[in-house]
């Protein structure tokens, strides 16, 4: 391999949890990755009663540089405590972490290293690579979901970081320089979504994130009781990384980076929650202000709502689907709207939740989707 010498050790974290019907193909997907093998450490990341799990992967014939580690450090039951674990072990200078169902590109990792050895910011700690799905045409929820990853993290993401704005983390395909990751602390174990609040956290202290130019694919789910209990939890982690992040003082308004910050995390954990309640009223509003009593300040409130409905729920997405080449998702723009208006039944349910069980980790099940031919996700 080219530039062998520039290539740096690297750590693959597999956070699992009752994942014995997709490893199979999460074996084989990190035997894909095209890295040379004596520079990897993959470490699989095991609950101490997941024994199901435990026993399906003692019968698979996996490499030498697969590890398996069992969780029995004390701390909850989450997944950012299996992370923390997995870090305590990592060998790696790079350390990046996979789903149990993700099929990264298979030159990820070379990308990722090419472009930490390319940049000249000392600050820069980790790569967000994009994620989407490999069963995006199941239904018309995957295909709704599947437009909702490509405006967060081919529209949304981008532009946030061409500016130097904090953008959180997807919790997985985020490669990360391992040193920066222990100074930091590792992640919240009591968090349901960390990946959100260690983004804060690496900001506060100086560093950075920034996209990477690669995909991997993953699972949605492609039921409605699945998107709700995945959802809430989302919503519910960033409600607790936002009370969380907001503990410090206001920053000073000449600070522009610490402006940045806030904004971000104003914008992505306390916004987009209220957003969700708000965005009913706009689907409300637009018909009623054209029907109802037209009087001055109806009608420009019904030119804001038309203009706002038009031209984000609407142009931006239709926009994105022709540059992206994903004809497929074309039919559903019209409606995507209205799939927004789930995330009032999911912002419900998690304010419900912080209130009662805020540590719950509510599992997504994996495996219903499985592909055959790595070559033919999209």
């Amino acid at each position: 391999m080219k530039n062998n010498n520039l290539l740096k050790t690297y750590t693959i974290l597999l956070p699992i949890y009752k994942e014995e019907l997709i490893l199979d193909q999460l074996i084989q997907a990190i035997k894909n990755l095209k890295y040379p093998k004596n520079l990897l450490q993959v470490l699989f990341l095991l609950e101490k009663d997941d024994d199901k799990t435990l026993q399906a992967l003692l019968t698979k014939n996996i490499p030498n540089y697969f590890s398996i580690l069992i969780v029995d450090e004390g701390g909850p039951k989450t997944k950012a405590n299996a992370c923390n674990v997995g870090l305590r072990h990592a060998t790696g200078e790079l350390l990046v972490i996979y789903d149990a169902e993700d099929i990264p590109e298979e030159d990820q990792l070379l990308k990722a290293v090419k472009n930490f050895n390319t940049s000249t910011d000392i600050y820069l700690s980790c790569f967000q690579a994009k994620l989407t799905f490999y069963n995006h045409s199941t239904n018309l929820l995957s295909k709704l979901c599947t437009l909702e990853y490509l405006l967060h993290f081919n529209f949304i993401l981008p532009i946030f970081s061409n500016k130097e704005i904090p953008i959180p983390l997807g919790g997985t395909s985020n490669h990360f320089k391992t040193h920066i990751l222990r100074e930091t602390g590792g992640w919240d174990p009591y968090n349901v979504t960390e990946d959100a609040d260690l983004t804060y956290r690496l900001y506060r202290k100086g560093y950075k994130i920034k996209m990477l130019d690669s995909y991997t694919y993953e699972e949605t789910v492609i039921d409605i009781k699945s998107w709700i209990r995945q959802r809430s939890r989302w919503i519910k982690g960033h409600i607790m990384t936002f009370l969380v992040q907001t503990q410090t003082a206001f920053p000073n308004l000449k600070n522009t980076k610490a402006l940045k910050n806030t904004f971000s995390l104003y914008y992505f954990m306390g916004m987009v929650f209220i957003l969700s309640f708000l965005h009913i009223f706009l689907i409300i509003l637009l018909p009623l202000s054209f029907f109802y009593d037209l009087s001055y300040i109806n009608i420009l409130l019904a030119k804001i709502c038309l203009f706002l409905y038009l031209y984000v729920y609407i142009k931006i997405p239709i926009t994105l689907i022709y540059r992206e080449k994903t004809l497929s998702l074309l039919r559903i723009c019209l409606i995507y709207p209205f799939y927004l208006l789930l995330y009032n039944i999911t912002s419900i349910f998690a304010v419900i939740q912080l209130i009662t069980n805020p540590y719950k980790w509510e599992k997504t099940n994996h495996g219903n989707n499985l592909i055959k031919d790595f070559t033919n996700k999209q």
